[in-house]
């Protein structure tokens, strides 16, 4: 299972009350959570430095930066290079920006740095199939033709994670988000061949946090 921390603080919020939610729900988790999807509004509120401090202080985990990398060559370079300064071990990038001056310079400056690459190939919103899913296999070949480690695709759309597996096999990671606050049941993208669901809301919005996980690791424990 992988957190999703989307955490969004009230304008004002001192930056250590965000930090002692944070480092609190990572204290609790440790049974329960292999790795820390930290998305821009958690980073931007917390500050390079923060958020450097703390995947320093739960080398446990893998971080990956969910940073909307989806921009022009130098642009994404420095995105990715700021994710390393924070200790981030990868990075997830959207892949309809295609290869050239796009996602062959995240691929570059990420593994230089030796960290890996997520590419983003559909959404798990109603709007994403508008524009963006309907070019899913398009993405999904650009992506393997890269090189990328592994892909985001969406527990509300399983079929997308199926067809993913069926082309890409066993050696690539699936990390799937939507599970509980966008409607995705848990356990469904596993079902369909992902390798890891990422909840976000359904376990920090709770009352009880780590019960909450406890519960969501009991069902995905491999049979």
């Amino acid at each position: 299972m992988v957190l999703a921390l989307d955490l969004i603080p009230s304008l004002g919020t001192p930056k250590e009350v965000l930090r002692g939610r944070v480092e609190g729900l990572l204290r609790g988790l440790r049974d329960y959570v292999v790795a820390v999807k930290v998305g821009v509004p958690t980073i931007l509120a917390l500050g390079v430095e923060v958020v450097r401090e703390v995947t320093d202080g739960f080398r446990e985990y893998y971080f990956i930066a969910d940073m909307k990398v989806a921009d022009v060559g130098h642009i994404n370079r420095a995105l990715c290079t700021y994710a390393d300064m924070m200790g981030f071990d990868a990075v997830i990038a959207h892949a309809v920006i295609g290869r050239r001056g796009g996602l062959d310079e995240v691929i570059d400056e990420v593994r230089r740095r030796g960290g890996a690459v997520f590419a983003l190939c559909a959404m798990s919103h109603e709007g994403a199939e508008e524009v963006l899913n309907r070019n899913f296999n398009a993405l999904l070949k650009l992506s393997t033709e890269a090189g990328v480690d592994g892909y985001v695709l969406p527990a509300t759309k399983p079929h997308y994670i199926r067809r993913a597996r069926e082309v890409v096999g066993g050696g690539k990671v699936i990390i799937s988000p939507g599970v509980v606050a966008q409607g995705a049941r848990v356990g469904t993208a596993i079902a369909y061949g992902a390798d890891f669901e990422i909840i976000g809301r359904g376990i920090y919005a709770s009352e009880d946090p780590v019960g909450r996980a406890r519960e969501f690791a009991s069902r995905l424990r491999w049979r």
